[in-house]
């Protein structure tokens, strides 16, 4: 049944969920509360005054009662600053006695008393400036952007400006000048779009707008449609597919020459070859390299019909470091190549942290020799558990473990992984982690996974949960891992294939 009812407050017609509803929605009944809390208050006030005992040496005329601020404010129905802004104003004559202010019930009859007209207020211009100036509204409407961008930028310009009343005008000719870019027309081809961005570097819209913003990448607003250089992202991101045959990456001469970044480098700064920054990439002059390839840097070089460098064989020469032939060492000191060698890391990483670490050392002939004592100690304290026969890459334990990059560091830090460096290539302990995991136990050969049943089964993991579950094959719980006894589900399985004549693996 629908209950149709009249709001007690605005009059509208509305479905009642009660028959004791009144009003039709709750800011209509906090408004008559309100109006009912008013005149309770102004009553309670009203009866106050007429209980109290007239003094027989004082008038108690109307005209002489005193009103106090919190009684004004109940009476006009106004908070008690705008009250007090009327003291200020001089609209009400009011006094201090002690810590209260005052008002003669005759000075307050008389603001209602005086024959004064009401005259709204205007907000339009007060005088015809319309060919010389623009409101704001005016130049929002005109350039669409919003009065925050308008205000922004006509500080930027110092566009002139002057108030009337309380409305704002700016100089209509800089206004022109200096917002005429945002009403031409662009050409789409040049920019992209936020939206075109996120799908193009497969970033999410906070990261684009991070990385424009970090890169300053120029921009135009039209509306609120934001546009991106597309010529300034391409350069950091390397997205045009058009490559300037007048210039070099990186990335090309090594591809190219075999060199590494740190090669290409120290040649560009030793020849002083011609370089350009665009964006974070630095471009190599093409024919200032290849000219100082063919002047005798790379024998087997030559230059074709078209101007490129080739190579005479199939591939380019690498320029790698011919082995070094290390003289014998003193007695009592290590080469920086057998320290290499012994604790497996490269000559560059062993000349860092002898460096470092300030081991005793000396050079023969540019030859250096590290203290043996010295060098066994502080690299022996770095050699990772001995008995440990299986390692893991970082990639290998996020893969087999299931774990993120962050989870895998605190997985190691947490527990204390065991850990190796072999030159410059860091390896963890799989036997360390799987008796975290509760994958390492004692007689764990008697017992499978159930990966393990799975493969060895060819089944799902559902159906070997079922047979162990129907079978009541013995299990155990190691972690967050099960493992089931081979012997019992091997049996299982032999009796399932000879029932359902099935081939046994």
């Amino acid at each position: 049944m629908r209950i149709v009812k009249q709001c007690k407050c605005c009059g509208k017609q509305f479905v009642a969920t009660r028959m004791s509803t009144l009003y039709c929605s709750r800011t209509c009944n906090r408004k008559i509360v309100h109006e009912k809390e008013r005149e309770r208050e102004l009553s309670a006030k009203n009866a106050l005054l007429e209980q109290k005992e007239p003094n027989p040496g004082f008038n108690t005329s109307d005209s002489l009662k005193l009103l106090k601020a919190s009684d004004l404010s109940v009476m006009l129905g106004v908070s008690r600053a705008t009250v007090y802004r009327l003291f200020e104003k001089g609209t009400l004559k009011a006094v201090q006695i002690g810590h209260g202010t005052y008002v003669r019930q005759k000075d307050f009859d008389a603001l209602f008393e005086a024959n004064v007209s009401y005259k709204k207020r205007s907000y339009r211009r007060k005088c015809d400036t319309g060919n010389e100036t623009y409101s704001v509204r005016e130049i929002t409407e005109k350039y669409h952007i919003c009065k925050k961008a308008v205000l922004r930028r006509c500080e930027l310009y110092n566009i002139t400006k002057h108030y009337e009343g309380r409305n704002l005008f700016f100089n209509r000719k800089a206004v022109d000048q200096y917002f005429a870019e945002l009403i031409e027309e662009i050409d789409l081809d040049n920019y992209y779009t936020v939206q075109q961005l996120m799908e193009k570097l497969q970033m999410s819209k906070q990261n684009v707008l991070s990385f424009v913003y970090k890169n300053k990448i120029p921009r135009i607003t039209r509306g609120r449609s934001v546009y991106y250089s597309k010529v300034h992202i391409d350069s950091y991101k390397r997205l045009g597919d058009d490559v300037d045959p007048n210039w070099y990456t990186y990335a090309e001469l090594i591809e190219k020459y075999g060199l590494t970044k740190d090669r290409t480098s120290y040649f560009i700064r030793q020849e002083q070859l011609r370089t350009e920054k665009r964006g974070k990439f630095t471009m190599i002059y093409r024919s200032d390299f290849d000219k100082k390839v063919l002047n005798g840097r790379f024998k087997n070089a030559e230059q074709d019909e078209q101007g490129n460098v080739v190579f005479i064989g199939s591939t380019p020469p690498t320029p790698k470091e011919e082995p070094r032939n290390t003289p014998e060492s003193p007695e009592g000191y290590y080469s920086a190549e057998e320290l290499s060698e012994k604790y497996k890391a490269t000559r560059k990483r062993v000349l860092e942290l002898g460096r470092e670490q300030k081991l005793p050392a000396i050079e023969i002939k540019d030859w250096k020799y590290f203290e043996k004592e010295a060098a066994d100690n502080f690299f022996g304290n770095r050699k990772c558990a001995d008995g440990i026969k299986e390692w893991m890459t970082p990639e290998e334990v996020q893969k087999e473990y299931g774990m993120t990059p962050d989870a895998r560091r605190s997985f190691v830090h947490r527990h204390k992984i065991p850990t190796k460096t072999e030159f410059g290539k860091l390896f963890y302990s799989k036997d360390h982690i799987d008796k975290v995991k509760g994958l390492c136990f004692d007689d764990r050969d008697k017992y499978y996974s159930v990966g393990e049943a799975m493969s060895a089964y060819n089944m799902s993991k559902d159906r070997v949960f079922y047979y162990t579950k129907q079978y009541k094959v013995s299990k155990i719980h190691q972690g967050q891992y099960v493992f089931i006894l081979k012997e019992e589900f091997d049996a299982l399985m032999k009796k399932i294939a000879e029932k359902y004549e099935l081939p046994m693996k």
